[in-house]
C-alpha cells in the first residue's frame, strides 16, 4: 500500500483509486486496533446475558421481596438457571446486594427493573453521565400486571383510554427516564458531603475510567466507508464494461471504414 507507482494505465486508474481507499481504510483500522492492544490492557469481560453469567462462573445475588422471583431461580429447570443456582445467594437488603456486586469480582445483583435503576441512581451515582453498573441485555423473567374491574364498571373505559394513551405516546418511558435522572441528581448531591468515604473514592475512580475510556477504531466504525467502497467498485465495474463495449464498437466501425476504402466501384 505504501509503495509508489508512477505509471498507472488509464483503464484501471479509477479502480486503483478505489483499491487504494480500501487499503487505507483497512490499514487504519488494523493499526488503530494494534495500537490499542499495545497501549491499553484488555478490559474486563462483563457478561450481558444469562448464558454468559452461567458459563463464566459468576456468582448471583438475588434481592427478593416475594415468592415470584425467588421461585423462578429455585424451581426453574432452564440450563442457564440450573448453572446459576450452584453459585446463588439471596438477600432482602438492596444496598447489600449492590455493594457485594460492586466490591466483589465476578458477582451480579438481580432485582426488578426499574426499581433497581433508581436505587443505583440515588445511592451509587457520582456523575450523571456515567453509569456505575453494567446492565444485562435480557430479562430473567417477565411478569405481567393485570388490573380487573367489575362487569360494566364505569372505570373500565376511562382506565383503558388512559393506559393506551400513556403507552402510545411513550409517556411511560419518558417518566421513567425523568425519575431516574432526578434520582441521579439526588445521588450526586448526597455524595458531596461524603467525599472521604472509600466507596465514594471507588465510584469516582471507576466513573472517571469509564468516562475517559478510549475506544479503538474497528471495522464497525467503517461501515459507511465500505458501503461507499462497494458503490465505487460497482461503478468502476460498470465503467470498465462500458469501455470494453465502446472499444469493440470503435474497432467494428474502423473495420467497416477500411473495407469501404479498399472496395472501389468499377465504372461501366
Amino acid at each position: 500500500m505504501e509503495q509508489g507507482l508512477t505509471n498507472i494505465p488509464k483503464g484501471i486508474r479509477y479502480t486503483s483509486l478505489i483499491w487504494l481507499a480500501a487499503c487505507t481504510a483497512f490499514g487504519t483500522a488494523y493499526k488503530s486496533r494494534l495500537r490499542h492492544h499495545i497501549s491499553f490492557p484488555e478490559p474486563e469481560f462483563i457478561p450481558r446475558t444469562w448464558r454468559e453469567v452461567a458459563d463464566n462462573g459468576y456468582e448471583t445475588t438475588l434481592r427478593f421481596r416475594g415468592e415470584l422471583e425467588l421461585g423462578h431461580f429455585r424451581d426453574s429447570q432452564l440450563p442457564n438457571i440450573v448453572k446459576i443456582r450452584k453459585r446463588f445467594k439471596t438477600t432482602q437488603d438492596m444496598n447489600q446486594c449492590l455493594l457485594h456486586a460492586f466490591n466483589t469480582e465476578k458477582t451480579t445483583c438481580v432485582y426488578w427493573s426499574p426499581p433497581i435503576d433508581n436505587v443505583i441512581a440515588s445511592a451509587f451515582t457520582v456523575n450523571t453521565r456515567v453509569k456505575p453498573f453494567a446492565f444485562s441485555k435480557e430479562s430473567a423473567k417477565r411478569s405481567d400486571l393485570t388490573i380487573g374491574f367489575k362487569i360494566n364498571s364505569i372505570y373500565t373505559d376511562a382506565y383503558t383510554f388512559v393506559t393506551f394513551g400513556v403507552f402510545e405516546f411513550g409517556l411511560m418511558d419518558k417518566w421513567e427516564k425523568d425519575e431516574n435522572y432526578r434520582s441521579k441528581r439526588q445521588g450526586v448531591e448526597n455524595w458531596k458531603n461524603r467525599t472521604d468515604s472509600n466507596l465514594y473514592k471507588k465510584l469516582l475512580a471507576q466513573t472517571q475510567r469509564n468516562e475517559f475510556e478510549r475506544k479503538p477504531l474497528t471495522l464497525n466504525n467503517l461501515k459507511a466507508i465500505f458501503f461507499l467502497l462497494s458503490l465505487g467498485l460497482f461503478w468502476s465495474l460498470l465503467m470498465f464494461i462500458m469501455e470494453i463495449f465502446s472499444a469493440m464498437r470503435q474497432n467494428v466501425t474502423r473495420m467497416r471504414l477500411n473495407i469501404r476504402d479498399v472496395v472501389i466501384p468499377i465504372e461501366s
